[in-house]
């Protein structure tokens, strides 16, 4: 194997490491795109922070930042500029950062295309979330619904440089399609109450069920749920247990809260068959998965497979309208294309030899502006 071949063979295992830590802080509730995680120093990512913290350790840098009194520490880069401590250097002043910056700015540009800002490394390599979703060509996720089906594009992955963009495209318009969907179904709900002369409310939000065509992963999470859920009820060991006996068949749900499988009496009794009577049937797994798919869409799961539209809104994090005016007003919102455009990754990012040459080309300087200085010139 050769060195080339094992380096990019190392990266992909970083890469890894870096996509399950993308996939865990995305899972959490309180997750903020300004939030650093530790990236893996063998990683794609990590392979390029290394090179830039060369860049920035070059001794003709670093004497030039001693004479201008700059904390490193300090230090961000953005858009070409140094920015530190209230004074900012830019490619055309006197401050001689135009003749430093070249090599600089070349990584930059890798590491962040989109000019976020970049801090200098330290003795602990970590960037912001946003900052790593854009290296790999993931666009920042802002609502539950788009966090789910970047979590899913991640767990899914094989490479970060091998996917195409399309798929991840696509299953950002089938998100769009979505909130056209809620649209309709806001529309279809004011029409039902003004023609029985009721006013608008949000148990309308609760009342009013549809399916999802999109083919999202929140319309094929829901689809194979309510499947799984159908099979349980459907199970004669299911069908045998003395709650059932006394409950309406067709009009179970499952519990997402509670873990269980819920349904009414004749009178409309609640009935709830627990989690610990459900784990002792012999449903070959099904149970499990509908466990993980109602567990991460973070819903209660019915037969037909409907969501309600409070569900839907709160996906997407937008308000719940009590009156007829605010839903007016949030179809007019929803009407209007919101796109999540995927960002482009930077050829060089999986490439080794770039890599490889940039460090080379780093060692040497460093060499000679050791050589320059121990001559004292």
């Amino acid at each position: 194997m050769t060195p080339l071949i094992l380096s990019k063979s190392r990266r992909q295992d970083g890469d890894k490491l870096m996509t399950t830590a993308l996939i865990e802080h995305l899972k959490a509730s309180h997750s903020t795109p300004s939030e650093t995680l530790p990236i893996p120093a063998q990683c794609s990512l990590g392979n390029w922070w290394q090179v830039y913290r060369q860049a920035l350790e070059r001794p003709r840098f670093l004497d030039w930042a001693q004479r201008q009194s700059l904390n490193l520490a300090d230090l961000t880069v953005r858009n070409g500029t140094l920015h530190t401590q209230g004074k900012t250097f830019t490619l055309d002043d006197q401050s001689d950062w135009y003749r430093l910056a070249p090599p600089v700015l070349a990584i930059a540009q890798v590491l962040d295309p989109d000019a976020l800002g970049l801090p200098v490394p330290g003795e602990h390599l970590a960037l912001s979330v946003r900052h790593i979703l854009r290296f790999y060509g993931y666009p920042q996720p802002n609502t539950r619904a788009q966090r789910a089906t970047v979590i899913d594009a991640l767990s899914h992955l094989k490479s970060f440089f091998s996917r195409a963009q399309s798929p991840l495209s696509e299953a950002f318009q089938q998100l769009e399609q979505d909130r056209q969907t809620v649209a309709q179904q806001l529309l279809a709900g004011i029409t039902v109450q003004d023609e029985d002369d009721r006013p608008f409310s949000l148990f309308t939000l609760y009342r009013s069920r549809c399916w999802l065509t999109s083919r999202s992963f929140w319309a094929r999470s829901m689809e194979a749920a309510a499947a799984l859920l159908q099979g349980i009820t459907a199970h004669p060991q299911f069908l045998a247990l003395d709650q059932t006996q006394d409950l309406v068949p067709g009009h179970y749900f499952f519990d997402v809260s509670r873990q269980s499988i819920k349904g009414a009496g004749p009178s409309g009794t609640p009935l709830e068959i627990h989690y610990e009577q459900l784990a002792q049937l012999p449903l070959e797994g099904a149970l499990e998965r509908l466990q993980d798919l109602a567990n991460t869409m973070q819903l209660s799961i019915s037969l037909d497979g409907k969501f309600n539209l409070a569900q839907l809104l709160t996906l997407h994090e937008l308000p719940l309208p009590d009156t007829r005016e605010a839903a007016w007003d949030l179809i007019e919102q929803l009407r209007i294309p919101s796109p999540i455009n995927v960002p482009p990754i930077d050829d060089q990012a999986d490439s080794d030899m770039a890599i490889q040459v940039h460090r080379q080309w780093f060692t040497a300087q460093h060499e000679r502006d050791n050589l320059a200085n121990a001559q004292g010139t």
